[in-house]
């Protein structure tokens, strides 16, 4: 039989106890409501994004996996991607060389020859990187699809905020992909990049159209048109639209959208 003293030992180490898990308990309550997902709400809490984000996913930090499937923006965010703390921009933030955090239009497979006009339009505010060594950054694309042995894989357009290229400081840039010869069609052994300075970059924030169709490719910035081209060499291939933030650099990269859709009409 126990002792009076084990007795009381014995009741002492099971409020102890108790108490320990009643703390541990509280901690894991308290880390899981207050541990910061780095945003104050879901961007699919706002009607504005829903069209968009009802026809995308969302690839951070890599490509694969899928960090937010097609269907499951409701309710969502996480540190690469959530509503800012006004609760009006949607944001995209990402830290390394090669991530990203992007919506990937899903119902894209579009061709560049297309009769129905491909659009994105959008409002956005880009940051200038704490990080130096952060040089380039993609914050819109279009980007083809690779089938099998089809496909380039490769980005027909990239916009980018660069800190220093070409002599030119804290400017927005259009790297567009064509043939390096021009008499033989485009693949992953004749190709070069074309280089378009769009402006210094806006402090606030900025109107973005890109559009294609029946083989024409235009880039306006603030309603002026910057870039007017034919893309004829991209006919053929599936393509799709990108938004949000890819590092090209080391670094963290920030951009929030005030407003941003995918459009197969002029309106």
């Amino acid at each position: 039989m126990k002792s009076k003293h084990d007795k009381e030992e014995s009741q002492t180490m099971m409020t102890l106890t108790r108490s320990l898990a009643t703390g541990l308990c509280a901690a894991a309550f308290f880390s899981a409501v207050v541990a910061p997902v780095q945003g104050q709400d879901a961007p699919y809490d706002l009607e504005k994004f829903r069209s968009v984000l009802d026809d995308s996913k969302l690839q951070a930090p890599t490509s694969s996996p899928t960090k937010i499937k097609q269907g499951d923006f409701r309710g969502a965010s996480n540190e690469y991607f959530f509503l800012d703390k006004t609760g009006r921009y949607m944001t995209f933030t990402v830290e390394g060389d090669s991530n990203r955090s992007e919506l990937r239009q899903s119902t894209g497979d579009w061709d560049t020859a297309t009769e129905t006009p491909q659009r994105l339009i959008a409002r956005v505010r880009v940051f200038v990187p704490e990080d130096e060594g952060l040089e380039q950054f993609t914050f819109l694309q279009i980007h083809d699809k690779k089938n099998g042995s089809e496909g380039l894989n490769k980005p027909l357009l990239r916009l980018t905020r660069r800190s220093d290229y070409r002599d030119k400081q804290d400017h927005l840039w259009a790297h567009i992909r064509t043939p390096e010869n021009g008499n033989e069609p485009i693949s992953l052994k004749n190709f070069a990049t074309k280089n378009v300075d769009l402006g210094p970059r806006p402090e606030g924030f900025f109107d973005v159209e890109i559009r294609v169709q029946k083989s024409r490719m235009t880039v306006a910035i603030n309603g002026q048109t910057k870039v007017d081209m034919d893309v004829s060499y991209w006919n053929g291939l599936n393509n799709y639209f990108k938004a949000g933030v890819y590092n090209q650099n080391n670094g963290r990269s920030k951009v929030e959208f005030e407003s941003l859709r995918f459009s197969n009409s002029d309106n």
